[in-house]
């Protein structure tokens, strides 16, 4: 049987979208972005979770990227930055912004079990056809939900492996924030600052006197949500030997106005001065300067006001296992988030970012807290 029209996922409560995590994809992540952006609009309610995995190699791709961090930081912050740029987008776009969205690794440490919704009759799993018979980690296969859509995809050119070159990840790195309403943009942060560090990741969440003079102050999660919040999401991405230390601080530097033993620093784009001043204090003194990085900041917007979902206007086909294929145009549009990675203007990024500045006042607009789906 088939029909003509435009077809998704059904719409379950958690859904888990199951993607391959190649060189070519790394490096040219735009193709898959349609896909994820189409995937949480049209078949999740609570939460959608992304999950990369490699073809059979001598080791997963993730992992080969965290063992030379320093040297993959710039190509990875802008791998994962686009993806959970998307996956913002479409909570925007869909009216889903307190929904629940990851990104995880095969290959990254962890209990999968933590990181993958239950098996039941509200979650599902999406792939790309073909993928479904490649060797998925056997730990993860045992515990994805049922597979109930297939989308078709272009073969993706094969390219040159990573190549170690030895240069791992910093033993302390430090950053911090407010981390109100759990966002795509704190996970980012969270995931890539988890991904330099080798020994101890300190995390400095603004105490809740520091935040009584934001906008929609009511709205602010207390410091004891907002903390469990951070800490359940970085014992999902799996610290391994990393000590995960996450503090209240009360003034904008946090331990690395004191403490020695750090070495680099998470910041965004609009807070690189921030960084800058924690330098010089440092310089001042004597603590030693810290290596800065830097993430792209995540738009709370979109340039394109197409519906990326058009991407997938499709033939439906039913298999004998009640499985959907969905398979797309033949055509090459992506999914066009802000780009503000040569906007240099703090002020200006502060404006246009995806913050909890724009989920609170979300919420007020529709005189609810919402629901707890950004803290789990």
């Amino acid at each position: 049987m088939s029909s003509t029209g435009t077809i998704y996922p059904s719409a379950k409560r958690h859904t888990v979208l199951v993607l391959p995590f190649t060189t070519y994809v790394f490096t040219n992540p735009t193709i898959l972005l349609p896909v994820i952006f189409a995937t949480l609009a049209h078949s999740s309610y609570d939460s959608l979770t992304v999950v990369f995995s490699s073809p059979p190699e001598p080791a997963q791709l993730y992992s080969l990227l965290k063992a030379d961090a320093v040297t993959h930081w710039e190509a990875f912050q802008e791998f994962l930055g686009k993806v959970y740029a998307t996956l913002a987008a479409a909570q925007w776009r869909s009216g889903r912004v307190l929904m629940n969205v990851e990104v995880h690794f095969d290959g990254e440490e962890g209990d999968w079990k933590e990181k993958l919704p239950p098996k039941n009759a509200d979650s599902q799993t999406v792939i790309l056809e073909g993928f479904s018979d490649l060797p998925i980690n056997p730990e993860i296969k045992a515990l994805l939900p049922g597979i109930t859509s297939k989308i078709p995809h272009r073969a993706f050119p094969s390219l040159a492996p990573i190549i170690p070159s030895h240069d791992p990840g910093l033993p302390v790195i430090a950053l911090g924030g407010t981390f109100d309403h759990l966002h795509a943009a704190h996970k980012l942060l969270l995931h890539l600052a988890l991904f330099l560090t080798t020994r101890r990741l300190i995390v400095g969440i603004m105490s809740d006197s520091l935040l009584a003079s934001k906008s929609n102050a009511k709205l602010v999660q207390p410091l004891s949500v907002r903390m469990d919040s951070v800490k359940r999401f970085l014992s999902r991405c799996g610290m391994g030997n990393v000590e995960m230390d996450v503090v209240e601080i009360h003034d904008p530097l946090g331990p690395t106005g004191w403490e020695k033993d750090i070495q680099g620093l998470v910041v965004s784009g609009e807070t690189r001065s921030g960084g800058e001043m924690v330098n010089l204090t440092r310089q001042e003194r004597g603590l030693g300067e810290l290596q800065v990085f830097v993430v792209d900041v995540i738009a709370s917007q979109t340039v394109d006001q197409q519906d990326q979902e058009d991407d997938l206007e499709v033939e439906k086909e039913d298999d004998d296992e009640g499985e959907i294929t969905v398979r797309p145009r033949d055509r090459s549009e992506s999914v066009m988030t802000l780009d503000l990675r040569s906007e240099v203007d703090e002020k200006r990024l502060k404006d246009l970012k995806l913050g909890s500045t724009a989920i609170r006042q979300w919420i007020a607009d529709r005189g609810s807290h919402g629901d707890d789906s950004m803290t789990i």
